[in-house]
């Protein structure tokens, strides 16, 4: 039919073997992509069920944890929560924080861990003297059973354990009974001035405060 030299022949021969070479190769690379992509999704899929399973396994069989929360809140006492759960969770939880609680240094939103002990501190306990006198297990409830007997705790306190307002910082002035900051500063600032208080009720020519305010205070001041 067709009348091929030789050379036509070796020619179409040789384009013949690169057409079937070309089929075969290109056959062969889409076989190799599709191996790799279910190789690489087998991957994935085996790392996110064993994630799956670590994050199981850390949280426990039961995902809860067992906290204590004390100090100033409401219901005091043991508690559980889910794992994960934070420290304005366990306060609600005890039934929010009493009036006299000090929140300024509490992290509300820090993670809570397990076994973990909450106490939330208390303003009664930083002001007032006659409580951090007491004996360990004394319970505070005895410490507010009268007005009187608070006075009294407070009259027995030694004066090495009341606060001489000759040498006292702002800080420690500032933790007396409705002194405040801003008292604190006159007393000292009194003191840079005038020099030292011979005698506690002394204290009364500084700015504001008044025979009240020092009523309040005597008992827990010195001067010596």
């Amino acid at each position: 039919m067709f009348n091929l030299t030789t050379q036509e022949k070796r020619v179409l021969t040789g384009l013949i073997i690169l057409v079937l070479a070309g089929f075969i190769l290109s056959w062969y690379m889409n076989r190799l992509t599709r191996s790799s992509t279910q190789l690489i999704s087998g991957s994935e899929s085996q790392k996110g069920s064993t994630q799956k399973t670590t994050a199981a396994w850390a949280n426990g069989t039961t995902g809860r944890l067992i906290i204590h929360i004390a100090g100033a809140v409401k219901k005091p006492g043991i508690y559980e929560l889910p794992y994960g759960s934070r420290i304005y969770q366990a306060i609600r939880l005890a039934g929010d924080t009493t009036a006299d609680a000090d929140t300024r240094n509490v992290n509300f939103a820090e993670t809570i861990s397990d076994g973990e002990k909450i106490v939330i501190p208390s303003r009664i306990q930083e002001s007032n003297p006659a409580l951090l006198a007491m004996p360990p297990g004394i319970p505070f409830t005895q410490l507010q059973e009268s007005s009187a007997n608070q006075g009294a705790m407070i009259n027995s306190l030694p004066s090495s354990r009341r606060i001489n307002i000759n040498t006292a910082t702002e800080y420690e002035l500032d933790q007396l009974p409705g002194i405040g900051a801003t008292y604190a500063r006159r007393i000292v600032e009194y003191r840079q001035i005038h020099g030292r208080f011979r005698r506690i009720d002394e204290i009364k020519n500084v700015r504001g405060i008044g025979d009240k305010r020092f009523e309040d205070i005597r008992n827990q001041i010195t001067a010596d």
